[in-house]
């Protein structure tokens, strides 16, 4: 299990473009709406560990020799988030949105935001049905293994998103612009090491 917790920590905190909304959300209207954000990214995360609860459980029933295949797939995907991370170092930061407009929007928009980015975003595809299955026991019954790896997973998303709201409504540290692109770096770095480590045990 603490493999797994510390691989889905690692790839939750990796920026893209859930942080970047939530950053968004923040800066357009405060903490109430970064909070509903990261309320509706945990909500697609949920939507997702359900699906695969029910379809990936009877995959890996039926052939688990696709695990050779998936940890590949994994390894890969691992691979270019960690390719992306080092890319993206030096990306500059989201601008605020409009004032104005952060005013008129319904209460509910950031919670529909947060899900639909979440429920869109192809990299969900490929952790649940490539990454998460590195973590199930062949031996024993998938279906209860894949909804607790992933109940797991949606508790790290909502914990770091709400938390990464919190603090960014709440506190400005002038030195972040310089040690961001340094922790975005370590990152891909430590991705990279686990895909390489993910292949070779093939």
């Amino acid at each position: 299990m603490l493999p797994f917790v510390g691989l889905a920590a690692l790839i939750v905190l990796t920026p893209g473009p859930d942080l970047m909304l939530v950053t968004r959300s923040v800066l357009a209207a405060g903490r109430r709406a970064g909070l509903l954000t990261a309320f509706g990214i945990a909500a697609g995360a949920a939507l997702w560990a359900l699906a695969a609860t029910a379809g990936l459980a009877t995959l890996l029933s039926a052939s688990p020799d696709l695990l050779v295949i998936v940890r590949l797939l994994g390894a890969g995907y691992l691979g270019w988030l960690g390719l992306q991370a080092l890319l993206g170092a030096r990306s500059e930061a989201p601008a605020a949105i409009d004032q104005s407009r952060a005013r008129r929007r319904s209460p509910g928009e950031p919670f529909r935001a947060g899900l639909i980015s979440n429920l869109l975003h192809p990299g969900q595809v490929v952790f649940y049905t490539s990454l998460l299955p590195q973590f199930i026991d062949p031996a024993g019954d998938p279906m209860p293994q894949v909804l607790m790896l992933g109940t797991v997973f949606v508790a790290i998303v909502l914990a770091w998103f709400s938390t990464y709201a919190v603090l960014a409504s709440s506190v400005r540290l002038r030195g972040w612009e310089r040690l961001a692109p340094v922790l975005t770096r370590v990152t891909g770095v430590v991705l990279i090491g686990f895909a390489v480590r993910l292949a070779v045990r093939v």
